[in-house]
Protein backbone atom coordinates (compact mmCIF):
# COMPACT_ATOMS: atom_id res chain seq x y z
CA UNK A 1 0.00 0.00 0.00
CA UNK A 2 1.66 3.42 -1.32
CA UNK A 3 2.01 5.71 1.72
CA UNK A 4 1.81 10.01 0.84
CA UNK A 5 2.90 12.71 2.51
CA UNK A 6 0.93 15.88 3.06
CA UNK A 7 1.64 19.45 4.99
CA UNK A 8 -1.11 20.83 6.47
CA UNK A 9 -1.22 24.56 5.35
CA UNK A 10 -2.15 25.72 9.03
CA UNK A 11 -0.07 23.78 11.57
CA UNK A 12 2.91 22.84 9.24
CA UNK A 13 2.31 18.86 10.55
CA UNK A 14 3.06 16.20 7.81
CA UNK A 15 0.50 14.18 7.38
CA UNK A 16 0.43 10.23 6.04
CA UNK A 17 -2.18 8.71 4.32
CA UNK A 18 -2.64 5.42 2.94
CA UNK A 19 -3.95 4.02 -0.85
CA UNK A 20 -4.80 0.88 -1.91
CA UNK A 21 -2.95 1.92 -5.00
CA UNK A 22 -0.12 3.85 -6.56
CA UNK A 23 -1.99 7.55 -7.33
CA UNK A 24 -1.40 9.58 -10.35
CA UNK A 25 -0.41 13.12 -10.10
CA UNK A 26 -3.57 14.16 -10.43
CA UNK A 27 -5.27 12.10 -7.87
CA UNK A 28 -2.28 13.26 -5.35
CA UNK A 29 -2.95 16.77 -6.09
CA UNK A 30 -6.60 16.30 -5.45
CA UNK A 31 -6.79 16.07 -1.75
CA UNK A 32 -8.42 18.54 1.07
CA UNK A 33 -7.80 21.97 0.52
CA UNK A 34 -6.05 22.25 3.71
CA UNK A 35 -3.47 19.82 2.90
CA UNK A 36 -0.83 20.69 0.56
CA UNK A 37 1.12 17.62 -1.11
CA UNK A 38 4.92 16.96 -0.31
CA UNK A 39 6.88 15.79 -3.41
CA UNK A 40 9.59 13.80 -2.03
CA UNK A 41 11.90 10.88 -3.97
CA UNK A 42 13.45 7.90 -2.70
CA UNK A 43 17.09 8.34 -2.01
CA UNK A 44 16.96 12.36 -2.82
CA UNK A 45 16.80 15.14 -1.06
CA UNK A 46 12.86 16.47 -0.34
CA UNK A 47 12.42 19.20 -2.60
CA UNK A 48 11.90 22.78 -0.90
CA UNK A 49 14.52 24.95 0.88
CA UNK A 50 17.17 22.80 0.76
CA UNK A 51 18.28 23.21 3.72
CA UNK A 52 19.14 19.83 6.36
CA UNK A 53 16.71 19.60 8.92
CA UNK A 54 17.99 21.02 12.17
CA UNK A 55 16.09 19.14 14.03
CA UNK A 56 18.07 15.96 12.79
CA UNK A 57 19.83 13.94 14.68
CA UNK A 58 22.93 14.04 12.17
CA UNK A 59 22.98 17.70 12.22
CA UNK A 60 21.51 18.52 15.97
CA UNK A 61 24.33 16.57 18.26
CA UNK A 62 27.42 17.46 16.74
CA UNK A 63 25.78 21.23 16.87
CA UNK A 64 25.16 20.87 20.61
CA UNK A 65 28.86 19.02 21.33
CA UNK A 66 30.64 22.36 19.23
CA UNK A 67 28.35 24.86 21.56
CA UNK A 68 28.67 22.73 25.11
CA UNK A 69 32.80 22.84 23.89
CA UNK A 70 32.45 26.97 23.17
CA UNK A 71 30.74 27.12 26.61
CA UNK A 72 32.63 25.06 29.01
CA UNK A 73 35.67 23.65 27.35
CA UNK A 74 36.68 20.29 25.88
CA UNK A 75 38.06 18.50 29.32
CA UNK A 76 34.53 19.46 31.25
CA UNK A 77 32.28 17.88 27.72
CA UNK A 78 34.22 15.09 27.85
CA UNK A 79 34.50 14.57 31.82
CA UNK A 80 30.29 15.32 31.53
CA UNK A 81 29.54 12.93 27.92
CA UNK A 82 31.90 10.10 29.36
CA UNK A 83 33.71 9.96 25.62
CA UNK A 84 36.96 11.39 24.82
CA UNK A 85 37.24 13.92 21.98
CA UNK A 86 38.34 10.96 19.86
CA UNK A 87 35.36 8.97 19.77
CA UNK A 88 32.88 11.44 19.82
CA UNK A 89 34.73 12.76 16.52
CA UNK A 90 34.50 9.16 14.69
CA UNK A 91 30.89 8.46 16.37
CA UNK A 92 29.68 12.02 14.61
CA UNK A 93 32.22 11.91 11.98
CA UNK A 94 33.55 15.68 12.58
Amino acid sequence: MPIYEYEDRATGERVERFAPRPLSLRERYNCPPDLMPVISLPGRPKIGRGLPDPADADQAVPRAFKETEQQIGTSETTRLSGFTPKQIRETWKF
